[in-house]
């Protein structure tokens, strides 16, 4: 029952990690106007000590008897017993394996499309200084500078590319 535990307080509390990364990624990137009062040194340890005490608050009811573990021979594995209440079983597949997931895909999607309108908004950019004169650069770049957030950076993107290989090899290692 302990190593089961523990085995899956780490998988809850990794899978809100993640999904806790993505929300975080999707702020800095298509939400800089409120980034930094957010995600503060102080708040994120807050944010970090909060998301595993939820990953043992969800992981807790099996040690009182409120859904249970049980040992898999062919795969050597303790593993959350699904058949044993179908309450807990519901309420843990929506908590932990339904809700972040629906978050990661959500900002993950905003942040491509985010991506996207600056590539966009920098060709057209480019192209309008090509053929433009002098007088036109200034609503040019306006146009440019309402598109993309202020303060989204190369580094914010490949970052946010990185963490999506993380969240798709994690789920398929552990899926």
């Amino acid at each position: 029952q302990g190593t089961a535990m523990v085995l899956s307080l780490g998988t809850i509390g990794s899978i809100y990690n993640i999904s806790t990364v993505a929300v975080n990624r999707y702020i800095a990137i298509c939400r800089t106007d409120i980034s930094r009062s957010i995600f503060t040194w102080k708040k994120c340890a807050v944010m970090i000590a909060v998301l595993w005490i939820y990953a043992i608050l969800l992981v807790l009811p099996t040690q009182l008897g409120w859904g249970s573990f049980s040992f898999k021979q062919k795969t050597d594995l303790c593993v959350c017993d699904w058949a044993a209440s179908d309450s807990y079983t519901i309420i843990l597949g929506i908590l932990a394996f339904l809700i972040p997931p629906i978050a990661i895909i959500y900002s993950y999607w905003n942040i491509f499309k985010t991506v996207h309108a600056s590539a966009k908004a920098l060709r057209a950019h480019e192209a309008k200084n090509r053929k433009a004169k002098p007088s036109q650069d200034a609503d040019a770049s306006n146009a440019l500078v309402k598109s993309v957030p202020k303060k989204t950076n190369r580094r914010d993107v490949r970052l946010a590319i990185q963490l999506l290989v993380l969240f798709v090899i994690f789920f398929v290692c552990w899926g």
